[in-house]
């Protein structure tokens, strides 16, 4: 048997003495080496030709026991020190065709799941509101009834908002009395009888796909705002009558 080292890993392989001189395969980091020729036949020609030769020998075993080859594979030149690193290669763009989204009223709970071919780790804003009207203002204001701010991942199954009017009103006639103190509530005139349903994928991304501002995003539910951002907007009302009335 020939012992030699791996020419990659430094492992110490054993070969037949038959492999001598052809290529074998280091069964620790699959490394391609050259079995090394037996140190024997050097031993032999020193006893045979005496201490002469010593020095002809010595070089011939160190021939023998070297690869026939040197591998380089890799060959990597980092940035200078304070200098970034360059992004890696983005794709052109990251479409998105499909933005399905479910939406159930039971109750007072109202069931919200979204089909999407945008990646999970997307950012998205979801919201829940009803609208109403002051006197002597075409403004509509909000009642807010959910906020939420996290990934297409989560709403891939299905969830459950709590849409409860009392809930809702009670948030609203508490920041109704913070503006009344500085004379910003004026008197209602009307409620919807909906509420709405939205949800949005907006700018800066945490997903580099998307690019700076969403340059990258593209397709059939994509739009341009008037400042040419690329967003994606879904919105549905629901019918869902208040049955307290918000007066105070």
């Amino acid at each position: 048997m020939i012992r030699y080292k791996c020419i990659k890993c430094g492992s110490t392989l054993e070969s037949s003495s038959s492999m001598a001189g052809q290529e074998d395969k280091c069964p620790v980091c699959g490394q391609v080496c050259v079995v090394p020729k037996s140190i024997r036949r050097v031993l032999i020609i020193i006893s045979v030709c005496g201490g002469g030769f010593l020095l002809l020998c010595v070089v011939a075993v160190v021939l023998l026991n070297q690869p026939a080859s040197l591998r380089c594979d890799r060959f990597d030149v980092g940035n200078p020190p304070g200098e970034p690193t360059p992004p890696a290669s983005q794709p052109a763009s990251l479409r998105c065709d499909r933005f399905d989204v479910a939406v159930v009223l039971k109750g007072d709970k109202l069931e919200v799941s979204l089909d999407t071919d945008l990646p999970d780790d997307t950012s998205l804003m979801v919201s829940v509101w009803r609208t109403y009207r002051e006197k002597g203002n075409t403004e509509r204001y909000i009642i807010d009834y959910f906020s939420d701010g996290s990934a297409v991942g989560r709403w891939r199954g299905k969830q459950v908002i709590d849409v409860n009017n009392e809930k809702a009103l009670r948030r609203f006639h508490a920041k109704r009395e913070q503006l009344a103190k500085i004379d910003m509530a004026g008197e209602i005139e009307s409620i919807s009888d909906s509420i709405e349903v939205g949800f949005t994928i907006p700018v800066n991304q945490p997903n580099p796909a998307f690019g700076n501002r969403n340059k990258n995003l593209c397709g059939k539910m994509v739009r341009q705002s008037k400042s040419g951002l690329r967003i994606i907007e879904w919105k549905r009302r629901v019918p869902y009558p208040l049955r307290h009335s918000c007066s105070k």
